[in-house]
């Protein structure tokens, strides 16, 4: 114990003997250290490097740094386990939200306004375009943790080409709407069911220049979201029946790709899985 002490001590300028935490320097791992020490547990790092203090009394993690990952953990004397994990981009969407220049905005309930059509010659065109193009790059990374936004966020990178006044008024509504929800994210639970059901819907005709439809799909895995899509159709659908069609087989060729993946990981799905839609006509 103390030939590593002096190793550190050396290494890092700092005497370790005057304490008995657990030192680590990690690098692109994610992983969890239990420590015995009751009265104090402290991980030191740089700035870009994800800390959290689990206190084993309140049963959750404090986040000390702003981080991608958080697991939040259940601690006990002895024993460390895991109950959770919530995978979110607070930090990146703050900076997003000053990129736009909205700290002091009022936020927003929704994305995008209710029954609102959006065209490629809707107003004036931007005299530069290129923070709109930077928004709306920055957006389509946040909707890696963020799907209750990736449909606003479909339809707004479909003007990049030729942004308008209108659009940019759009994206920053989508950004509004992040100021009141910068901490969501996706949430996984243990011990969770593992039955994969699928939820399906299309917007026929949505578009309002080509009169094509937008197909959309989600997969949870028991509670937990793990797939999900929001796309434009390539072809024209006469009725919303046949909207509904393509993006229900839009949909079943995910859930054959990932009843196979779980098959591979030795979670077999026993039963069909339950694909869900609100066109009557369809169903």
């Amino acid at each position: 114990m103390h030939f590593y002490m002096e190793i550190f001590k050396k290494r890092f300028i700092c005497d370790f003997r005057l304490g008995y935490n657990l030192i680590l320097k990690i690098m692109y791992v994610v992983f969890v250290v239990p420590c015995m020490d009751l009265n104090k547990l402290h991980m030191h790092g740089s700035k870009n490097s994800a800390i959290f203090f689990a206190h084993w009394i309140l049963s959750r993690v404090i986040m000390i740094l702003q981080c991608f990952f958080i697991i939040l953990l259940l601690v006990s004397p002895f024993f460390l386990f895991m109950s959770m994990i919530l995978l979110l981009q607070h930090k990146y969407t703050h900076d997003l939200i000053a990129l736009a220049g909205l700290e002091n905005s009022t936020p927003v309930d929704t994305p995008l306004e209710v029954n609102v059509k959006y065209s490629q010659t809707d107003g004036d065109l931007l005299p530069d375009p290129t923070i709109y193009r930077r928004l709306v790059g920055s957006l389509i990374y946040l909707t890696i943790t963020r799907p209750d936004i990736s449909y606003a966020v479909n339809l707004m990178s479909q003007f990049m080409h030729q942004p308008r006044h209108l659009h940019l008024a759009a994206v920053k509504r989508i950004i509004r709407y992040l100021i009141g929800t910068p901490s969501r994210g996706i949430f996984y639970k243990a011990h969770s069911s593992l039955i994969l059901q699928a939820y399906s819907d299309a917007d026929w005709a949505g578009c309002p220049d080509t009169r094509r439809s937008t197909t959309g799909w989600c997969m949870y895995l028991g509670d937990a979201l793990i797939s999900w899509k929001c796309q434009k159709q390539r072809k024209l659908s006469k009725s919303s029946t046949e909207s509904e069609y393509r993006a229900m087989s839009s949909a079943c060729s995910e859930i054959v790709w990932l009843r196979r993946l779980l098959s591979e990981l030795v979670f077999p799905q026993a039963d069909p899985t339950p694909l869900y839609a609100d066109n009557m006509s369809a169903i």
